[in-house]
């Protein structure tokens, strides 16, 4: 009897293996987590450093804005606030500053040094002005130091340096002012002509000289409170083959804040005034500390919300406190004495509701403009919106699409940079500093109307209210509409004096020679609001205007579509924006003060369906589809009504893919247009099958057929062949744009039937489609593409002998030649 024996084979791991692949994982995360908090140490010693090298120059700013020389006499002390060029000293004990949960250490040495014949040498005093020494006779060496502690228990330090001359205030701007005859050289930054892109109107201020604010664009950040609006307004001249060269760029950021004064900063921490046009430039803002009369840090930001980084010192700064002497953030909400001293605070509130209470402890909204002042944003005084409308815009004149422009006509464009000149001349050239800061909607009124205006030798009289009324069809036409505001600050007396001696000294008293001499000192934009105004039709106005499109490729707002009416029913469109600060932020961000609840409005006129009404009825009627196709798409997609229980209806095939029309006549009721879940759109014939010819790669494994049977299999080489390119798309959303119900994958209601093939149906189910209605289709823009090549399942590649060489046994010296099939798309 023969002994068996049974052999197992091993299944699992091995102790050992285990212990290794422990080991080799510890190196792997402990490698990890060194990595990763070096990247935090890293990251903390970035935002430490960019904190300190703010409050170095924060140092530098406070003790570059002195008002007067020197002190009433050499042995007054200097106050706690440096006021003066005399009391420029250096800092004796550190300041101890605590910034993110840092604690920051600054001092500063200040060095004084005197002309003595063409050479400054260093003076021993720095508070003392000696006797023979002049006012531009001498300056002071700066030196901070910021000093902290990092992570790693490691001193970090910052040092700037900076020199301040011995100029008197009052000086200043005559020093600006370049001297007659001068040729000054500051470096050319050049720029696409701001006139050339879409919604940008420039308004000429002189000397070929032309100023423009860039298209703003507001920003929210969904599921937060970020909101910000961030435009550019900029001065420039020389303009050539659509470029020009930059005068001046005044950076500018809107940003809504909620602020808490649970939060607000020690009462010792710096602040500032803000910063003002002061006929020249946007001043560097004035250091404030609490020795200044009322000034208190106002807030912090609302601890619950994550916002804006520059709510820190919009919540900190914008109070114009009882006893404020200076530039003021909210000089229309304040109340000064004829001394100019605030005696009324502009106050604060948590909602704008009218007859809602004052906030003086708690939490409040603010919406502040900044404006970057030496390269840091600096909160400036309130903007001020004087004049607000709509101008026409372009008429297309396409058959399925008439006037979807939102681009203003060259003529209204025209017309309106003559109205701004005109309104500024009005208001501040030929009148007196009286009515400067005294908006005039009388004065607008009047300048609105008929002008001639002359174009390409083609005189046209244009009226900025015009068109009176707008004719459209529903629902296939589009309006797109646009409107603007004219924002001027609030005149401090440095700027109206600034006008003044501009007027004195203007080579004319009269006509353009004057208004361009007023013009460069105003400190004035026109903005585009289309993307940030409020759009809205009076119910039950047959008519719809978009307020914020979030499908939308272009203007997601303004554009105004038609739902069924009878023949030449009148319609209403109207547009909204506030007065100051918050008319400039996402429609999210809510008026800070009932106020500036307050908005101004315009209104469009509309007549519906002049040449004809649609047909009514709750399941007959018309629908349209309009599809948006990924960018390379080719060939028309077939779009069809579904309605329960019966056979799908084809639509009538738009210009290629939109305006696709349904018309739907079934009149039993419970199916048909106008009855809940009773339609439904079908989307087929989107996906592509394309023949393409290539050479590469080499087919391989090619078999013999006739005289080559037998012989040995073969590669294609560089034969030409024919392989099948197979484009899958995919509907990434669908939105019924008269109800506003949005289809999103993957929904319930968006189904894919046979995905992947040529005859791939998405079938989307509304709620409700009514007559007029208009599906929007969105297909993904990125898509699937398979290239099938003889090698894939079903293709085929042979080759036949032309002849048979000498020897009988392969192909002639000719070669064989290949017969290569690819397989089709599904």
């Amino acid at each position: 009897m023969k002994n068996f024996k049974l052999f197992h084979t091993s299944r699992g791991f091995s102790m050992i293996e285990v212990l290794i692949s422990v080991v080799i994982l510890g190196f792997g995360l402990l490698a990890l987590a060194a990595l990763q908090t070096t990247i935090i140490r890293s990251s903390s010693e970035s935002k430490a450093q960019t904190i300190a090298l703010g409050l170095a120059k924060d140092k530098v700013e406070e003790l570059r804005n002195y008002s007067i020389l020197n002190e009433a006499s050499n042995a007054v002390a200097c106050p706690q606030v440096i006021r003066s060029y005399q009391c420029i000293t250096g800092s004796g004990a550190a300041e101890t500053i605590t910034e993110g949960g840092v604690s920051f250490s600054r001092t500063w040495i200040v060095s004084r040094y005197v002309a003595s014949g063409s050479v400054f040498s260093l003076n021993g005093s720095n508070t003392e002005f000696y006797t023979g020494s002049t006012p531009r006779n001498e300056f002071k060496s700066i030196n901070v130091t910021v000093t902290w502690t990092a992570a790693n228990t490691q001193a970090q330090f910052v040092t700037l340096k900076d020199a301040i001359g011995a100029i008197q205030p009052s000086d200043t701007s005559r020093a600006q002012n370049p001297i007659v005859g001068s040729s000054p050289r500051p470096a050319i930054a050049r720029i696409t002509d701001p006139g050339l892109i879409e919604g940008v109107i420039p308004i000429a201020v002189g000397d070929g000289t032309n100023s423009a604010a860039t298209n703003p664009k507001p920003e929210l950040v969904v599921g937060q409170s970020v909101v910000e609006t961030r435009f550019d307004v900029l001065t420039y001249a020389g303009l050539s083959g659509g470029s020009a060269n930059v005068q001046a760029r005044v950076e500018t950021v809107m940003t809504g804040c909620k602020c808490d004064t649970a939060t607000k900063s020690a009462s010792t921490v710096r602040g500032y005034r803000p910063t003002y046009w002061n006929g020249t430039r946007y001043a560097v803002p004035e250091f404030v500390a609490t020795a200044t009369p009322g000034y208190s840090p106002l807030a912090g930001e609302d601890a619950s919300t994550t916002q804006s980084p520059l709510c820190r010192i919009c919540c900190r700064d914008h109070v114009d406190p009882v006893g404020t002497d200076t530039a003021l953030f909210s000089p229309y909400r304040a109340v000064r004495n004829g001394s100019g001293i605030v005696t009324t605070a502009h106050p604060h509130y948590n909602s704008s509701a009218v007859g809602s209470p004052v906030v003086t402890a708690g939490k409040f909204s603010e919406a502040c403009r900044l404006i970057r002042v030496d390269g840091i944003f600096r909160v400036a005084t309130d903007l001020n919106n004087d004049y607000f409308g709509l101008l026409a815009t372009e008429d297309l004149q396409t058959p399925a699409n008439n006037a979807s422009s939102a681009v203003p006509d060259n003529y209204a464009i025209k017309r309106y940079q003559g109205f701004v000149v005109d309104y500024i001349n009005e208001r501040y050239t030929n009148s007196t500093t009286s009515t400067y800061n005294v908006p005039s909607a009388t004065n607008a009124t009047l300048l609105e109307g008929p002008r001639v205006v002359t174009l390409n030798a083609v005189d046209q009289t244009v009226d900025l209210n015009q068109p009176s009324s707008i004719d459209i069809t529903a629902p296939i036409q589009v309006k797109t509409l646009h409107t603007r505001a004219l924002y001027f600050d609030f005149l401090e007396q440095e700027a109206i004096d600034a006008i003044t001696n501009a007027k004195a000294s203007c080579p004319s008293q009269s006509g353009s020679v004057l208004s361009n001499c007023v013009l460069k000192k105003l400190p004035f934009t026109s903005i585009n609001l289309t993307e940030i105004a409020n759009w809205n039709s009076v119910n039950p106005d047959p008519i719809v205007v978009t307020n914020n499109d979030a499908n939308a490729t272009g203007v997601k707002r303004a554009k105004v579509t038609a739902t069924s009416s009878a023949q030449n029913t009148p319609a209403t469109i109207y547009t909204k924006a506030g007065k100051s600060n918050s008319g400039l932020l996402d429609l999210s961000f809510d008026a800070i003060s009932p106020d500036d609840a307050i908005k101004w409005q315009d209104t469009q006129a509309f007549r519906v369906n002049p040449n004809g009404s649609v047909p009514p009825g709750p399941n007959d009627g018309t629908f349209y589809a309009n599809l948006t196709m990924p960018t390379g798409f080719v060939g028309t997609a077939a779009v069809y009504s579904i309605r329960t229980g019966l056979p799908a209806q084809s639509c009538t095939v738009g210009s290629p893919v939109t305006n696709n029309t349904c018309s739907v006549n079934f009149t039993v009721v419970g199916n048909g247009l106008g009855v809940d879940n009773g339609m439904a759109v079908d989307v087929t014939a989107y996906n592509r099958a394309t023949a393409v010819q290539q050479t590469s790669p080499s087919i391989a494994n090619c078999t013999g057929t006739g005289n080559a049977t037998g012989f040995s299999i073969r590669n294609s080489g560089i034969a030409p062949y024919t392989v099948n390119t197979c484009t899958n798309y995919a509907v990434q959303s669908s939105t019924n744009t008269n109800t506003g119900e949005v289809l999103t994958v993957p929904s319930a209601r968006i189904t894919k039937i046979f995905d992947g093939l040529q005859t791939e149906t998405t079938r989307l189910s509304f709620t409700r489609i009514n007559n007029g209605n208009i599906i929007s289709v969105i297909f993904d823009p990125s898509s699937i593409v398979t290239t099938l090549t003889p090698s894939s399942t079903g293709g085929t590649c042979t080759f036949t002998c032309s002849g048979l060489n000498n020897s009988g046994n392969d192909c002639n010296a000719s070669g064989p030649a290949f017969t290569i099939v690819a397989p089709i798309c599904p």
